[in-house]
């Protein structure tokens, strides 16, 4: 039976790929001026002026076409909930991007599927076969060589990012709850809100006085954010997952560009090791929990047959 119009709308993988790199360089965009910002002003204030663009590109892109579906929530807790951990991943990228090289934070943050994995089985008793299993170890192997905990040089910062993947990894585990009931523009409102709900009351006491040079940058970390996301939710319409996962990781490549060319970074031995066990990892669950996903759709479309 030929494709419906619906599902060809769903399935053009070329625009996907065009989104999801878009999206990836947008984000790299938003890391990079986050770094450059944390050298003069605090964590609270990137989050707190970036967030006020965001928020105004949001109303101004959403508001007159859809009013109504921008601030209702069906389960205001998970949305809560949700919007806190996207918080929490900001915050702890962000002061890790003060302290550590642009390339090594991106590669340790990295290992959020890995975490995502883990707690889908545990929280959601998600079914996780011995293969994926067997990439999660694999892949913390490789975020244990990235950190190097045995090592002299390994610090309390180089937690930070992976807080920031946990927190992240939290954060899409209940957007797997949500995005049956809620609206995109809905989810973006109520992380974008909420960040700015909790930095406000900080901004009497961590506030500097930007320079015109940085309004310009924080005005770009909130353009670079609310791209991102639109892009990324956009390349997830029209591509499969497995499909557009490595390109995310495109990212280390600007990542280590930018560090570069910005900062001079050059990302130590122990990251050129580990971020491709990571990486590899990461790609192997994304590619298993695809594969699964046809499966259970396809014994679901059987008459008298279920899941196994």
């Amino acid at each position: 039976m030929a494709a419906t119009p619906a599902a060809l709308h769903r399935n053009l993988p070329g625009r996907a790929l065009l989104y999801m790199t878009a999206g990836v360089a947008a984000f790299a965009g938003l890391d990079a001026g986050a770094k450059w910002l944390t050298e003069n002003y605090s964590v609270a204030q990137i989050i707190f002026l970036g967030r006020v663009f965001t928020l105004a590109i949001i109303l101004a892109i959403c508001l007159p076409r859809t009013p109504g579906r921008l601030w209702g929530a069906r389960r205001p807790g998970l949305q809560l909930l949700r919007a806190v951990t996207a918080v929490l991943t900001m915050a702890t990228f962000f002061w890790a991007l003060a302290l550590m090289p642009l390339a090594d934070v991106i590669a340790i943050v990295f290992a959020a599927p890995l975490f995502m994995t883990v707690l889908g089985a545990v929280v959601l008793g998600e079914k996780v076969g011995p293969r994926r299993w067997g990439a999660v170890i694999v892949g913390f192997v490789g975020v244990l060589i990235m950190v190097r905990p045995g090592d002299t040089s390994f610090g309390w910062a180089v937690m930070l990012p992976l807080a920031s993947a946990l927190f992240y990894a939290v954060s899409n585990i209940v957007s797997r709850q949500l995005t049956a009931t809620e609206t995109t523009e809905n989810l973006m409102l109520w992380i974008t809100g909420t960040a700015i709900v909790c930095t406000a009351p900080l901004m009497p006491l961590q506030w500097t006085t930007p320079t015109p040079f940085d309004w310009g940058v924080f005005a770009f970390t909130g353009l670079a954010s609310g791209a991102g996301q639109f892009l990324m939710l956009r390349a997830f319409r029209y591509g499969e997952i497995s499909m557009l996962a490595p390109i995310e990781y495109t990212a280390l490549i600007w990542a280590a560009a930018l560090g570069f060319l910005i900062w001079s970074e050059v990302p130590s031995l122990s990251i050129w090791i580990g971020a491709p066990i990571v990486v590899g990892a990461s790609l192997y669950i994304a590619h298993r929990e695809t594969r699964a996903g046809r499966e259970r759709l396809a014994q679901a479309a059987v008459p008298g047959e279920g899941a196994p």
